[in-house]
């Protein structure tokens, strides 16, 4: 069954400690579904890179070290691990390189979003 989106902010995310990634992240809504013990819930991912994402509007029974599937439309789905809990959502990084997008991917995503495919 696939659940509301919960109320969340519109807001991008702004860290207010240095930031230490792997990866550069980008802005952007995207709809997508999050998949845990069976049970499917509507998502919106925020904020996304080559290894993460910030996700809103997942279940609150998810916790950190929890292991999910994410869907995203047009991409086949991607093992990912929650990182980090945050008001409205969680931070997830792909398991593992076989899980991570490509560049030329999140570029796609990136020129999809400003309209350009």
């Amino acid at each position: 069954m696939i659940g509301p989106i919960a109320n969340r902010p519109h807001a991008p995310i702004r860290p207010t400690s240095p930031v230490r990634r792997r990866s550069p992240r980008m802005e952007i809504e995207l709809d997508a579904t999050i998949e845990s013990d069976g049970v499917e819930q509507s998502a919106q991912i925020q904020d996304l890179s080559t290894t993460g994402a910030a996700i809103f509007g997942t279940r609150p029974e998810l916790s950190n070290d929890m292991f999910v599937e994410l869907h995203i439309e047009g991409e086949r789905s991607r093992k990912a691990n929650i990182v980090r809990e945050f008001e409205g959502g969680y931070a997830v990084r792909f398991d593992g390189p076989k899980n991570a997008l490509s560049a030329d991917q999140l570029s796609a995503f990136q020129e999809a979003a400003r309209g350009g495919l």
